[in-house]
């Protein structure tokens, strides 16, 4: 038996006013293993106690319909190209989608400037352009006749073992007063000056 003739064994005797207990006893002995849950028959037997007179299964929503399409992606792109600072709250109830959803379409098809401008952080995976590499930089560092020392881009000045300096001079100066800048550089010179290399 399928499970919609199973169904309507137990809506009939539903119907002759039987117990839950005793259809399961009567489905049991008659269908052996095949027989359906005491739960099952408990569910079953409550639905047709509400009025339920179908014995097979209410539709069910198949699977969501994917939002990501490419009416979707458009629809964004053309609210982004219309005003970059738009909000995604506003970009998500006009179209229709989710907040995560926009947020999903503005960072894998290639929104970065307009994520830029809506204050979101993202890793920079695109390395800058150098200064080193720039010929308008470098013209104006030419006319002001100023050298361009070598080092790598994206280093710090300091080198990491350097960093303990700052804590320790912070509080080497800590409550003194110094009347000129010149007076303050020759204290920070000595402090240098005394320390052992």
């Amino acid at each position: 038996m399928d499970k919609v003739e199973v169904r309507a064994v137990i809506m009939f005797f539903c119907l002759e006013g039987k117990s839950t207990t005793e259809i399961k006893t009567r489905l049991d002995s008659t269908l052996g293993d095949s027989a359906p849950s005491k739960s099952m028959v408990c569910k079953w037997v409550s639905d047709f106690k509400r009025g339920r007179s179908s014995c097979s299964d209410e539709p069910r929503s198949e699977r969501p319909v994917e939002v990501v399409t490419v009416d979707v992606v458009e629809k964004v792109h053309d609210l982004v190209l219309e005003n970059r600072r738009t909000k995604v709250r506003d970009i998500a109830e006009s179209v229709g989608i989710s907040i995560e959803r926009v947020w999903y379409i503005l960072h894998e098809f290639g929104h970065e400037k307009a994520l830029r401008a809506m204050g979101a952080a993202f890793d920079q995976k695109r390395q800058r352009k150098g200064i080193q590499k720039s010929a308008t930089s470098m013209a104006k560092l030419h006319e002001l006749r100023w050298e361009l020392l070598p080092h790598p881009p994206f280093s710090p000045d300091l080198a990491p073992c350097d960093y303990h300096l700052f804590s320790n001079i912070k509080k080497w100066l800590g409550g003194k007063k110094f009347a000129s800048n010149i007076a303050l550089i020759d204290a920070v010179n000595r402090y240098f000056e005394g320390l052992d290399q």
